[in-house]
């Protein structure tokens, strides 16, 4: 859980917020990001790897070098955050 904690401060929290913590220049809260992770596993990925390839607008920045690891720890961390 810790890997995935961080993560998401060190490349989501700026951004994306958890209810009053982090960022709100994003249009997805942490909230909607665990969803996505869980409903659509490989949408939320190639958005993460590559926003602009599904939104071409986007203003969030690749993350190509996230591996199935890094995405497994912070896919789970994200659905814990949720469900507590």
């Amino acid at each position: 859980m810790m890997k995935g904690q961080k993560i998401a401060v060190g490349s989501c929290i700026s951004c994306h917020n958890f209810k009053n913590a982090g960022g709100h220049s994003a249009n997805s809260s942490f909230f909607l990001l665990a969803a996505m992770a869980a409903n659509s596993k490989d949408n939320f990925r190639k958005k993460v790897v590559d926003p602009r390839s599904m939104y071409p607008k986007s203003g969030m920045p690749p993350h190509p070098t996230f591996d199935d690891d890094t995405f497994n720890a912070l896919e789970a961390y994200l659905k814990a955050m949720v469900i507590e």
